[in-house]
């Protein structure tokens, strides 16, 4: 690096204002050492500029590098003063002040650096390499630092440091010397414990590392492969959502970038869900399943098939029974029920199979008349107020109207008249199939 000399001004001073030279407004700011600089050069000559919004102006005073800084600051004073301004600039030199004393100590994934620094003025940088002698810029820091931890390390090579303090224009002064360290690997947790506690979880607990920022959980089968699973910034995790199989875990701990190697292992195997039993009744264009509560259980998976192991999943319940409509009386179907709980399903039910039952209708009254219309009531059993129903009659016309349920047993219907007076057959329309009632309806 070149030598440099520059013209530092006081801490605290204030802008001055504005000076002109010639058309051209020149703006000093006392604080700021980009307005002003001097620039040596190869040959021992160079020339003093007054900026011009950070812009050398042609402002210049030819130096020497014998030139005494007064006489260096005196020769501006009379440039800018030439101006007519009478602005006069103050001020003295000052060269950066080295720092002293570095010292470094290597710990877990990081190299922490300390010096002594007397220089309430200037920046100070950080250089480094991974050999000797060999250091570049790395960090630079804020005026009057005095400490550094370099994080971005790689555990187990060893990085040389030196520390300079250095001016605006990049005039620096060396440290007492260089010094070096290894990052070095952030030590295991150790006495993992795993416990099963509640329906597919499994709560951990290890010693703490000194300093650890956070930990990793791995898991997988006994031996291995392990997957991380999650990540606690305390020494405890609890793993939510563990299928019921012996399930092993292994920790690590991290310090800055350095994670540690896995600790010892520890296994669990989660408490599963009871299997639910499963039972499934007929009902008019439904079945019934019901199952008695399963403990730990928050909710329920329901599967359906039209054929023994063809089941799929249909539907989720929130209590322990369900009911299954419409669905025509001509079909059979297969059903199991899984318990949940933690996302886990439990062990599948025994497979139930059931067939929904028909309405069935044994009379209707009065005796319509064809011309006037009117209001029909139909007896039975089996009728279901929570479907939607309709009577379809007229094989010809297949007219359909709504249906009104009394109760289980009587519904009714209102008929338009200008009927053709005989006998007319109806169809309980239903769960998207028809059902022909078993008497004909005699229209008068």
């Amino acid at each position: 690096m070149s030598a440099r000399r520059y013209i530092f001004l006081p801490a605290g001073a204030t802008n001055p204002g504005a000076i002109s030279s010639g058309s051209r407004p020149i703006q000093v700011f006392l604080d700021s050492i980009d307005s002003l600089f001097w620039d040596g050069v190869a040959d021992g000559t160079g020339k003093v500029n007054v900026g011009l919004g950070g812009t050398p102006d042609a402002i210049q005073i030819a130096v020497t590098d014998a030139t005494d800084a007064t006489v260096m600051l005196a020769q501006i004073n009379s440039a800018i003063a030439s101006t007519g301004n009478g602005v006069i600039i103050t001020g003295d030199p000052s060269a950066p002040t080295a720092t002293a004393n570095l010292e470094e100590a290597a710990g877990a994934g990081q190299v922490a650096l300390t010096w002594t620094n007397t220089d309430t003025r200037n920046q100070v940088q950080v250089w480094r390499s991974t050999t000797t002698g060999a250091e570049t810029l790395y960090q630079t820091l804020a005026v009057g630092s005095v400490s550094y931890t370099d994080i971005n390390v790689t555990v187990g090579t060893e990085y040389f440091y030196t520390v300079y303090t250095v001016n605006a224009r990049g005039s620096t002064e060396n440290t007492t010397g260089e010094v070096s360290a290894t990052p070095t690997q952030t030590p295991p947790p150790d006495t993992l414990v795993a416990t099963a506690t509640g329906y597919y979880q499994i709560s951990l607990t290890w010693n703490p590392v000194a300093s650890a920022m956070s930990y990793k959980i791995y898991r997988g089968p006994v031996g291995g492969p392990y997957v991380a699973v999650g990540v606690s910034s305390t020494a405890s995790y609890l793993d939510p959502s563990v299928p019921a199989t012996l399930t092993e875990y292994v920790v690590t701990a991290v310090i800055n970038n350095s994670e540690s190697v896995y600790s010892a292992p520890a296994d669990a195997t989660p408490t599963a869900l009871a299997q639910p039993a499963l039972t499934v009744g007929s009902a008019p264009y439904a079945l019934n399943l019901t199952w008695p509560a399963v403990s730990g259980a928050t909710s329920y998976n329901i599967y359906r098939g039209t054929s023994s192991g063809g089941e799929t999943l249909i539907n989720q319940a929130f209590t322990n029974s369900y009911n299954d409509t419409p669905l025509p009386y001509t079909q059979g179907y297969f059903y199991y029920v899984t318990a949940v709980a933690n996302g886990i399903e439990g062990p599948q039910s025994a497979e139930q199979s059931g067939t929904a039952t028909t309405a069935t209708f044994t009379g209707v009254s009065p005796q319509p008349a064809a011309v006037t219309g009117g209001v029909l009531t139909f007896t039975g059993s089996g009728f279901d107020p929570s479907q939607a129903g309709n009577m379809v009659y007229g094989v010809a016309e297949q007219t359909a109207l709504p249906v009104t349920y009394v109760d289980s047993g009587t519904m009714q219907l209102y008929y338009p008249g200008g009927l053709t007076p005989g006998d007319v057959q109806f169809f309980y329309q239903v769960a998207g199939s028809l059902y022909a009632l078993p008497f004909l309806v005699a229209f008068a």
